[in-house]
């Protein structure tokens, strides 16, 4: 007797289990006798099942199976042998009255999470527009930084990721039918985001546009390093996860080798960003008042998603475990992003305000200039600079000395570094 586990109906008090779809359909061929085709978390005395069956008289007889989630039945059944199957398929599961659309077709384990990314993704709107009124602001004063406009660019990602999401699963409460590659595209932009958000901290750790104009060499050799093994961990992670996850088995993305490397990874961006904070207040103690709360409150984000991903796999329940994930990594991310906009809010009331150079500025001086630049509020710098500054002395009185207008060209000096231009500039005397 051939013998077909069409669903896995996981059955442990609230009937456990982790679905694909509510509807789920195909037509199955293969050399095995046991196949493995879905899961579904349902409600006690709530959950309905209808599922269709058609298949040539030849493969006959053909069973459906259905396994509680008791311990060591799962994994006693699981994989054994098997020899041959040939026959089409139609599955409905629910969990909720007809038309409720929050509730029918999710698994148990998927309930309000459609909520929770709608209520996120509202949240993160307001925070892009908060942002893009103060990147307007930092613009009109010439202190729209790269590192501001990194984090603008991450924001953004995790906004589109919010809304493919949620379109997703919009769909999918409708229909009941999965849009895997929906969710992917979704996972690739909130994965973008928090790429780029981890390498504007590290930038801004390392001092990048607060007390120095540029990296080093070194420096970016290794920033680019890091960051492309990061993105090949990440596409691996897909990749694996697409092809080789194993759906009877893998309960969780970061159950694998790639999830694994993704925690060690992270870990080590912390690493260097500790180091890296270290080594700017060692040399640049002026900018505590920045540096010591974001240094603080971003180790704590940097460790709550191997914190929240090690408790997931090892003390949350297989039917609670993707909803309370997906609320908590959501809440994680918007801190992060919540956080730094309020750290460096161009108000009149920030003494933490990181940016004291002009971005017209930061292109032409040295590090060391940069660095001796006044870090003044925000609230003392003039709407638009003033260049002209820039070449004015003052008599022993403190009042300025006119100067004589000069036209300087810069191919005078072709073995010069542009950030060391300033050196051969000297001071005319005054016209008689």
């Amino acid at each position: 007797m051939r013998v077909l586990t069409v669903i896995s109906l996981l059955f442990c008090g609230c009937f456990i289990g982790i679905t694909n779809s509510k509807y789920v359909s195909g037509h199955l061929k293969s050399a095995e006798n046991w196949v493995f085709l879905t899961r579904f978390c349902f409600l006690s005395e709530i959950g309905k099942i209808r599922f269709k069956l058609s298949y040539p008289q030849t493969y006959e007889v053909q069973n459906i199976l259905m396994y509680f989630d008791s311990p060591g039945q799962w994994e006693a059944v699981y994989k054994n042998d098997s020899k041959g199957l040939n026959l089409k398929y139609e599955i409905w599961m629910t969990n909720g009255e007809p038309g409720d659309l929050f509730f029918e077709h999710f698994s148990a384990d998927e309930f309000y999470i459609l909520q929770v990314d709608m209520a996120f993704l509202f949240a993160h709107l307001f925070l892009l527009g908060l942002s893009l009124y103060f990147s307007y602001v930092l613009a009109d004063r010439q202190l729209f930084h790269t590192t501001y406009k990194m984090y603008l660019a991450a924001l953004s990602c995790e906004v589109f990721s919010l809304i493919i999401m949620c379109c997703a699963y919009g769909v999918y409460a409708q229909s009941g039918v999965e849009n895997r590659a929906a969710k992917y595209i979704g996972r690739v932009f909130e994965s973008g985001g928090v790429l780029t958000f981890e390498l504007m901290l590290i930038l801004l750790a390392k001092g990048y546009t607060v007390t120095r104009g540029r990296l080093s060499q070194s420096g970016t050799i290794k920033v680019t390093v890091f960051m492309t093994a990061y993105i090949i961990i990440y596409v691996v992670l897909f990749i694996y996860e697409a092809f080789f996850f194993d759906p009877g088995l893998v309960l969780y993305t970061y159950e694998s080798v790639p999830g694994y490397g993704l925690i060690v990874l992270r870990i080590l961006a912390w690493i260097w960003f500790t180091v890296s904070v270290f080594f700017t207040l060692k040399h640049y103690q002026e900018k505590g008042k920045f540096y010591f709360p974001f240094y603080i409150f971003y180790t704590i984000w940097f460790w709550a998603g191997p914190i929240i991903i090690l408790v997931a796999m090892t003390q949350m329940k297989p039917w609670v475990r993707e909803k309370v994930v997906n609320g908590v990594e959501n809440c994680v991310i918007f801190c992060g992003y919540l956080f730094f906009i309020i750290l460096t809010r161009p108000s009149a009331a920030n003494n933490n305000f990181p940016f004291h150079v002009r971005t017209a500025q930061i292109a032409i001086v040295n590090d060391q200039a940069l660095a001796d630049f006044p870090s003044n509020p925000y609230s003392d710098a003039p709407s638009r600079p003033n260049f002209t500054d820039l070449f004015v002395v003052s008599d022993n009185g403190g009042n300025p000395i006119p100067q004589r207008t000069a036209a300087v060209n810069i191919d005078a000096f072709p073995h010069e570094k542009e950030s060391d231009i300033f050196d051969h500039f000297t001071v005319a005397p005054p016209a008689s």
